[in-house]
């Protein structure tokens, strides 16, 4: 049984909440959420609050030393690994690493979650292919996301995406529904749902 996946439009930019030189934070995405466990995005909230009031009291997961080199689709890619219980793959977005989500991976695990963070391709210490055509999100999909999770011999999981990594998603969601719990999608809608 999978449960829908829904978007929300952004909010009005006056109730927005911002950091000092007007970066939004994690909390103005609430609006953005496009997922249906509660108890995920409750985490990625607290992990967040907690940064911006107690940015000493968070332990941030130390990447490189939790990252293993994993076979996916017969390539080597960098992934944290870390915690146990129902799998959430994190996907970055532009220009960004796995170390994006360094403080949500603890928080998440300390919630009772496995979590993977892969690099995607492309970026950082991920395969870089020549070819144009690999980086089409059915590609990414299909060899990067759903190859992960075999390699790792899981057969669905909860995503969460942010800017690129959300688009990622957006498509794991569409063309893989028997694989994707649920979605996340941070700062970016569906492709083709511009208005």
């Amino acid at each position: 049984c999978h449960r829908p996946v829904a978007y929300h439009p952004l909010v009005s930019a006056g109730s927005r909440r911002r950091r000092p030189f007007g970066r939004p934070t994690l909390l103005q995405f609430g609006e953005l959420i496009a997922h249906t466990d509660s108890r995920l995005f409750t985490f990625l909230i607290k992990s967040e609050r907690v940064a911006e009031k107690q940015p000493k009291s968070i332990t941030a997961v130390d990447v490189d030393s939790e990252t293993e080199q994993m076979r996916v689709s017969g390539r080597s890619f960098p992934v944290v690994d870390h915690g146990s219980g129902p799998t959430v793959v994190l996907l970055h977005g532009f220009p960004d690493t796995r170390r994006l989500w360094r403080h949500q991976i603890p928080a998440l695990a300390d919630a009772g979650f496995r979590v993977l963070a892969p690099d995607l391709r492309g970026f950082g210490d991920a395969p870089k292919p020549e070819a144009v055509e690999a980086y089409e999100l059915q590609t990414v999909v299909e060899e990067d996301v759903v190859g992960l999770l075999d390699a790792v011999g899981v057969e669905t999981a909860h995503v969460v995406g942010h800017d690129w990594g959300a688009q990622v998603g957006w498509t794991a969601a569409a063309t893989q529904p028997d694989r994707v719990v649920s979605l996340t999608a941070l700062t970016s809608g569906m492709l083709g749902n511009s208005g």
